[in-house]
């Protein structure tokens, strides 16, 4: 489990992530279409972890879906971009 602050975003926003296990994580930000618009791996420790997403203002305002894969588990929450 996740969550991103702040929701909604402007230009940062942090996923603040649980893991399990020192991992790496794979972060991809899909638009409400599905298309990838971002993509960045972070490395996570055992417990909980701040991982900052930056640049988000290069997005369009809208809907935004964030999927964290670690391993075998892949966790989503939505993300709204509003500048």
């Amino acid at each position: 489990k996740f969550s991103i602050l702040p929701n909604p975003a402007r230009n940062t926003a942090t996923l603040y992530i649980n893991s399990n296990a020192n991992t790496m994580a794979e972060i991809v930000v899909r638009d409400m279409i599905g298309r990838i618009v971002k993509t960045e791996k972070a490395q996570l420790t055992t417990g909980g972890n701040a991982v900052s997403l930056s640049n988000l203002d290069k997005l369009l305002d809208g809907a935004y879906i964030v999927q964290v894969k670690m391993g075998e588990t892949v966790v989503k929450q939505k993300l709204i971009i509003s500048k």
